[in-house]
């Protein structure tokens, strides 16, 4: 995979609930802020000034260093859209091939209609398969379980 992918930062989206952590005081409507640091990873690559996109999103950088932290999905949409247009690829750069523009609006527009989660998720992987060149993606079913399976496809 692309170096600018993360995969031990990705953790935190799955394990982010910890022993001292009560989950039942997390606020609805925000998001962890290993997810805004993870998504300013490609901007930091590329030596652009993080800072400015996270107060344009009205995001505190000072964030950033409080592992607990949560921001608002407004404020993260914001960011993520800022970046998108910074780098002009709704991909962040973890693939040779940028995601253009719209790619994500195409991408939804495939999904939403789709009579199973099975067959949005096909679908969604069909799309970026398409537009994308590193890596491919397959969904694999037993029983009442799936997996998506993500592999280099250089």
């Amino acid at each position: 995979m692309p170096n600018s992918l993360n995969l031990d930062a990705k953790i935190c989206h799955w394990s982010f609930a910890s022993d001292d952590m009560d989950t039942k005081s997390i606020e609805k409507g925000t998001i962890s802020i290993c997810f805004v640091a993870e998504a300013l990873e490609c901007i930091r690559a590329r030596g652009q000034d993080q800072n400015r996109l996270l107060t344009q999103a009205g995001i505190s950088p000072e964030l950033l260093e409080s592992p607990q932290a949560r921001v608002s999905s407004t404020h993260y949409g914001q960011l993520w859209h800022l970046i998108t247009q910074a780098m002009d690829d709704e991909f962040f750069g973890m693939d040779r091939h940028r995601m253009k523009a719209g790619s994500f609006t195409l991408l939804c527009h495939s999904v939403i209609h789709s009579d199973t989660l099975e067959r949005a998720l096909r679908r969604a992987l069909r799309f970026l398969h398409l537009v994308l060149d590193d890596m491919v993606g397959e969904l694999r079913c037993d029983g009442d379980l799936a997996h998506i399976v993500v592999k280099d496809h250089v």
